[in-house]
């Protein structure tokens, strides 16, 4: 009594709950779209992002929907997408942060950054300018270049 069934709910509207919660679980709702614009809308009416999926023969379409889709995992002609290798991780109130890869090891760091200022000194000696830029954080630093 655990399993539960593959599902397919047709003819499901957006005013349907189940069009814009996240569901784990084998069901898929199927909503009607006529436009490339209205399925994307319709796509990203949620507060939820983890993983949508595009069918379609047209390459330019699958680059133009996989951009505009605000899902942190977006899979072209396939089902099976999540790998080692790839980030993995969700946009919204799907999570945020990545695992897996090497971009998983930097939700356990903590990088130390320093609010920096800059000022840029223009020195004119003879025929040479020099451009120096001067960085005031924790220790000061001088920086020059030959423009």
């Amino acid at each position: 009594m655990t399993f539960y069934e593959p599902t397919v709910i047709s003819d499901v509207t957006e005013a349907m709950l189940l069009s814009r919660e996240e569901v784990f679980g084998p069901v898929a709702p199927l909503l009607r779209f006529k436009t490339e614009e209205e399925a994307i809308l319709m796509a990203n009416n949620t507060k939820a992002g983890l993983a949508a999926y595009i069918f379609t023969n047209n390459v330019q379409r699958s680059w133009r929907v996989t951009e505009a889709l605000e899902y942190g995992l977006v899979g072209v002609n396939e089902g099976l997408i999540s790998t080692e290798v790839a980030p993995f991780g969700g946009l919204k109130q799907s999570g945020l942060g990545r695992e897996g890869s090497k971009y998983g090891m930097d939700e356990y760091l903590e990088v130390k950054r320093y609010e920096q200022k800059m000022r840029l000194k223009a020195i004119n000696s003879a025929h040479n300018l020099k451009v120096i830029w001067i960085v005031e954080s924790v220790q000061s630093r001088l920086f020059e270049s030959e423009a």
